[in-house]
């Protein structure tokens, strides 16, 4: 009982991300790819890709700003899970896109920032263990930093992505909802450099509440 109690937050994490997953790739559809009001796998697992990489990057100020060293523990499988669902986005791609025609679409500048915020992601899942750690050392964190970086090229991918036909017919209503999370991805990115935290944490010095420990 003491183990499910310590474990809630993780289990309540992957619980719902898991049944997110069995969601796209059960109720989607890349039959009809141009037409409206129909569900789109690969651009829901997208979305979602986006979402979990900012839940992941949210961890560390929780637990900066508010106490809560549980969210640490939330910040590996909430970024496992971005890269998840970042590959059930790209075997969409693949699975509707021939390899054939794969090098005239890489030309595509938002095709290219995915490809490379893929690889990060790819890095990060390969190494996020600890016999990494110990092979890495130093360049481990400097590897692992790259995670901002990532966001950024997702964020901007996604928002460009928009452009096309397909996305905009599907869901007309997507870039105000990528410009929001980018606007996180930058709050997120922001109260992260010394000078910020520091001014944040004199200013809230007095919080008038604390997240639990546990």
């Amino acid at each position: 009982m003491t183990w499910f109690k310590k474990q809630k937050w993780w289990l309540l994490l992957n619980g719902a991300a898991l049944i997110v997953v069995i969601v796209v790739v059960t109720q989607g559809s890349l039959e009809m790819a141009d037409a409206a009001d129909t569900f789109d796998p690969m651009l829901t697992s997208g979305k979602w890709a986006v979402r979990f990489l900012l839940l992941s990057l949210a961890m560390t100020p929780i637990n900066t700003y508010f106490g809560w060293r549980g969210a640490i523990r939330l910040r590996k499988p909430a970024g496992l899970w971005a890269f998840g669902f970042a590959c059930v986005h790209l075997a969409y791609y693949l699975y509707e896109y021939p390899l054939t025609t794969q090098f005239w679409r890489v030309k595509e500048f938002f095709v290219l920032l995915g490809i490379m915020g893929f690889i990060i992601l790819l890095a990060m899942a390969v190494t996020s263990n600890k016999w990494a750690m110990r092979q890495l050392k130093k360049n481990w964190k400097r590897l692992h930093r790259l995670v901002y970086l990532a966001g950024i090229l997702l964020a901007f991918h996604a928002m460009l992505a928009t452009s096309t036909k397909r996305v905009f017919l599907r869901d007309p209503n997507v870039l105000p909802e990528l410009i929001l999370y980018f606007l996180l991805l930058i709050v997120l990115l922001a109260v992260r450099i010394p000078l910020v935290r520091q001014v944040i944490m004199d200013v809230g010095r007095k919080r008038p509440f604390q997240l639990s420990t546990d």
